[in-house]
């Protein structure tokens, strides 16, 4: 199977009360354009597809007709929420969303529960079975782990915490299927770009490369805005990167999306 793996779009930030719609729809469309030549079977976001929760309403036209180009050239696409968004908005609008082939997982959920997304092939053959992971802050983890039974019980540090979550994920993966793991998290080593918010990519809020599951045939992660591989990790990890230069302190930054083949 053929994924193409973007996130942190970050639709809707200016630069000192400069608008740059022009900028992230000339983006955008070169993310439809790479899908569609690229024919992949599925667009993976991987989170902050907004830069504010409050969303204007021409950030909303930017990020929906994005998703429509998407629809019309019949690539589907699978998105968690990140630090930026919503949440609540994104639950909201996912219904709507749906009728236009964009599922969002918009809170964690069990494997069982709606936390695994299954994805089809287009050749019919395969699919992948997609861990969706969103954004989830030290503060708000214990109200996550309540949905996954006892782990809530033995919750010592987020690190740990978020190394069980993504056990029981490991867990509901499957051999007959390309197993994906799409996420917005800081894994420790990631080398941030310089557009985060400093407060979420400091050690409260790190995970250990090693809890994340090594039978992942690819982890596809947003929330770091430098695009990079995550070395230490023991599966295929990548993060995609911002969309744009954000800020100055990215501006020597090549941005880019991933393509992904696996089976």
């Amino acid at each position: 199977m053929r994924f193409l793996h973007t996130g942190d779009w970050h639709v809707g930030r200016g630069l000192r009360g400069r608008s740059r719609g022009d900028e992230f729809a000339a983006a955008l469309d070169e993310v439809v354009g790479v899908a569609t030549s690229e024919g992949v079977d599925a667009v993976l976001v991987a989170g902050d597809l907004y830069d504010q929760r409050a969303v204007t309403a021409d950030a909303d036209t930017i990020v929906f007709e994005t998703l429509i180009k998407l629809f019309e050239a019949g690539i589907p696409v699978l998105a968690v929420p990140g630090n930026h968004d919503s949440v609540a908005r994104l639950a909201a609008l996912a219904p709507l969303l749906d009728r236009i082939g964009v599922t969002v997982v918009p809170r964690m959920k069990p494997p069982k529960s709606g936390g695994f997304v299954e994805v089809p092939g287009r050749n019919g053959t395969e699919s992948a079975l997609v861990a969706c992971l969103p954004f989830v802050s030290p503060r708000r983890f214990s109200d996550a782990t309540q949905l996954f039974g006892d782990l809530s019980a033995g919750y010592v540090s987020f690190d740990e915490g978020m190394g069980d979550l993504l056990g029981a994920f490991a867990d509901g993966f499957a051999s007959n299927r390309v197993n994906v793991v799409l996420g917005h998290m800081f894994v420790s080593g990631a080398k941030p770009g310089g557009g985060e918010r400093q407060v979420t990519i400091g050690a409260d809020y790190a995970v250990s490369p090693a809890k994340l599951p090594g039978t992942a045939h690819y982890i596809a992660l947003g929330h770091i805005h430098r695009p990079q591989a995550v070395r230490a990790a023991p599966a295929p990890t990548r993060y995609c990167g911002s969309l744009l230069q954000l800020d100055f302190g990215e501006r020597d930054q090549a941005k880019s999306v991933v393509i992904v083949d696996a089976e």
